[in-house]
């Protein structure tokens, strides 16, 4: 019973869904069939406008051709009528610019001209200016040349002198001689004098073999100087041609300096000479010639010391004479010193003899001022008023009787140590006659 009842609903139910379903699709067929009525009635409005717009498209294109006819006509006719105009004002206008120019040309010119003539007289200047300098120009060139043919011809005396003179410095002679006269002229430019500073070619004991040079020394002492000039086998190699030739020149080059070294060491003349330092000093004429024999052998001056052999050359013997005439000069000064000292104490002691009788003739002058003093006094306070009344008494002037003044500075003491004189004690008469202060 109830499963009957339950498929009466059911069927009850899908029937009415079923109704529900088919009035719902009847209701959207009529809505669909409205609005494609709506739809064909827009598009139906749509085409009228579509139409209405191309009529006023066409209406308005074919006014617009009007217009542009219309337009064109007008512009013909204006830029006719213009033209005409603008010629008329145009030949109005250049005929007025025309009389105007004619009539201002001649100013302008005078002014072009007036303008131009500044630089045509500077480009004149110019062309003369340039014109002087070519002139001088060659003319230096000239000269130019001829200086440079002089230096050339100087410079070939120059080749052809040194030529000759390492030609004769060859001879060891003149290699001796060149030695000698270049020691001289450095002693000299050191500023000391023969016979007092130094002495050439001293004569050594018992005639043995002497120097070329005696510097003597402030103390009393006598620095000996001997010149060498072994420059055989350096000039030879600074004339060779191959590398190998010239070191190996260089090399004999510093044998023979070393050779010299040994010879001067052996003549030991700090034994000949008194108070004479224990060493001998080698001048050689030139800082090269030792630089090369240096440079070949390094300790060549370690072994010259260990000889008693000072090497030197132009520039380290000028350094060493003249630290020598520098101690000279500070001798001098202290001799000085010592004169001036002496001379200080001997003035020093007149000054005092002297000051001591400048102050008694004070202490004498002041005694004398004193009794001037003195006596002026009593001559006024006792002569004058007796004299006075003797003439009061009927006695007759011949003259008037000018009474003297006292003296009233008195000698200042020249020594502190010296104290002013004490006055003598005054006499009774001399103290009556003295004035009274007021």
């Amino acid at each position: 019973m109830n499963a009957a009842i339950a498929l009466t609903a059911l069927a009850a139910l899908a029937a009415g869904a079923l109704l529900g379903l088919l009035w719902q699709r009847s209701r959207d067929q009529s809505a669909i069939a409205r609005k494609e009525a709506q739809l064909a009635e827009s598009q139906a409005q749509l085409r009228e406008q579509k139409a209405a717009e191309r009529a006023r498209e066409e209406s308005r294109r074919a006014a617009d051709e009007q217009f542009q006819g219309q337009l064109k006509a007008l512009a013909r006719e204006a830029l006719s009528q213009s033209q005409k105009d603008f010629l008329d004002l145009a030949q109005q206008s250049f005929g007025k610019a025309r009389a105007e120019s004619g009539a201002d040309l001649e100013k302008r010119q005078q002014a072009i001209e007036a303008l131009v003539k500044p630089i045509n007289e500077s480009l004149k200047q110019t062309r003369k200016t340039l014109s002087n300098m070519e002139k001088e120009r060659a003319e230096a060139q000239g000269q130019l040349r001829e200086q440079i043919q002089a230096m050339a011809s100087g410079n070939k005396e120059l080749r052809d002198t040194t030529r000759s003179l390492v030609t004769a410095l060859r001879r060891p002679e003149v290699r001796g001689q060149w030695g000698e006269m270049q020691l001289r002229r450095l002693v000299e430019i050191a500023g000391m004098q023969e016979h007092c500073d130094f002495a050439e070619q001293p004569q050594g004991p018992e005639g043995r073999t002497r120097p070329d040079m005696i510097v003597r020394l402030p103390d009393g002492g006598q620095l000996v100087v001997d010149a060498k000039t072994p420059l055989d086998a350096y000039l030879s190699a600074v004339e060779a041609d191959g590398e190998d030739a010239r070191a190996a020149l260089l090399t004999q080059h510093a044998a023979n300096v070393e050779e010299q070294v040994k010879r001067l060491a052996s003549k030991e003349y700090w034994d000949q000479f008194e108070r004479s330092p224990d060493f001998v000093v080698m001048f050689v004429p030139g800082d090269h010639f030792l630089a090369a024999a240096g440079d070949q052998r390094p300790d060549l001056l370690e072994k010259a010391l260990r000889a008693r052999v000072i090497l030197a050359t132009p520039t380290s013997m000028m350094a060493l004479l003249r630290v020598t005439a520098y101690g000279w000069r500070q001798l001098a000064l202290a001799e000085n010193a010592e004169e001036i000292s002496r001379l200080a104490a001997t003035l020093h002691e007149r000054v005092a003899v002297f000051s001591g009788h400048v102050g008694r003739l004070g202490n004498q002058l002041n005694t004398a001022i004193g009794t001037y003093n003195s006596a002026v006094s009593s001559f006024r306070s006792r002569l004058l008023p007796a004299l006075d009344r003797m003439n009061r008494a009927g006695v007759e002037k011949t003259r008037e009787i000018e009474a003297p003044e006292e003296v009233a500075t008195a000698a200042t003491p020249m020594l502190a140590n010296e104290s002013p004189p004490e006055s003598a004690p005054e006499t009774e008469s001399q103290q009556e006659a003295a004035p009274k202060p007021h």
